[in-house]
């Protein structure tokens, strides 16, 4: 009786999951705009700068689903993301054994011993085969990690150049809980990368170049990891086809708490999201385009707001 207890136990267990095709949709952005590269825009230190160059790996992606599980993706899902290709980037992760998908994270770089093998021993193509403008460093220290370059100054005439790399600096992202949204079938993961977050902390204004393992390139390999990325939808079963609401979340950072948000159609629901990416504060607004929120403790939260036409639409927002 005992042994049919456990097997039943056993088949219930291999049965409660289900292999889920699923994927990972990154959006570019700077400064809340889709036109990353050679765009205007300004820094958090209001140093107003152009983007021309973002290339990075994504290496080592985890999906987390059923209650914080962890599900790792093969080693073998390496991207090369260069924000020159478009919009957006679409990783396929593959089948996942999972009934709630929860939200995903990963590293940014390549990690060892993977690091400091032969780039010609992969096809052409392949993320970690040579490419043009060259993604390696060099057979000790390994790829570069993120190759983020730029323009400032006067008539944009100081350029500014990091490149990250380093085993020590091979960093994961924090946990980006988020619903996954259905897009042709696959049920993908959506997240923002708003590369202004890149140069926290940094002043690039009378140009900087910073090549290695430590410094300001270090700074922007951790920037990467903590401050870039963000997640999009709450929760969605349909595909997407309707377009967004403009959303203006004002001041940002905000200095004393106090948020104006301000939308171009009828809000229905205000949602603020913790860095966690659990709910802190959901108010019906009736249909309106503007209102205002009051955060009690300092950190990075997400503002998302649901339109009257049922479009989810998120800011990254710090105090």
């Amino acid at each position: 009786m005992k042994n049919l207890l456990l097997f039943c136990a056993l088949v219930c267990t291999a049965f409660a999951n289900a292999q889920v095709d699923v994927n990972l949709l990154i959006h570019h952005t700077f400064d809340g705009q889709t036109s990353v590269l050679n765009t205007p825009g300004f820094t958090r230190n209001n140093e107003e700068i152009k983007i021309t160059r973002v290339q990075y790996y994504v290496t080592r992606i985890s999906v987390i689903h059923d209650g914080n599980q962890e599900t790792a993706i093969s080693d073998d899902t390496v991207a090369l993301i260069n924000v020159e290709d478009g919009i957006s980037t679409t990783i396929e992760l593959g089948e996942v054994n999972a009934t709630n998908l929860e939200g995903v994270k990963f590293h940014i770089g390549v990690y060892s011993p993977v690091n400091s093998g032969n780039p010609s021993l992969y096809p052409q193509g392949h993320p970690l085969a040579p490419h043009n403008p060259s993604m390696h460093w060099g057979w000790a220290a390994g790829y570069r990690f993120v190759a983020f370059e730029g323009v400032a100054g006067t008539n944009f005439s100081q350029l500014w150049q990091f490149h990250g790399l380093g085993d020590a600096n091979y960093f994961e992202t924090q946990d980006l809980m988020t619903a996954t949204t259905t897009i042709n079938g696959v049920e993908t993961f959506e997240i923002n990368a708003d590369y202004k977050s890149a140069l926290n902390g940094l002043y690039v204004s009378q140009g900087l170049i910073s090549h290695g393992d430590n410094g300001e390139a270090k700074k922007v390999l951790q920037n990467f990891s903590n401050s870039v990325f963000y997640p999009t939808a709450i929760a969605s079963t349909e595909d997407v086809t309707t377009p967004a609401t403009e959303l203006v979340v004002f001041p940002n950072p905000s200095t004393n708490g106090n948020v104006n948000i301000t939308a171009t159609k009828e809000i229905s629901t205000l949602y603020v999201y913790d860095a966690k990416g659990q709910i802190i504060s959901e108010v019906n607004l009736e249909n309106q385009k503007e209102t205002q929120i009051q955060l009690k403790d300092k950190g990075v939260y997400f503002i998302k707001v649901l339109d009257i036409d049922g479009v989810l639409t998120t800011r990254k927002l710090i105090y």
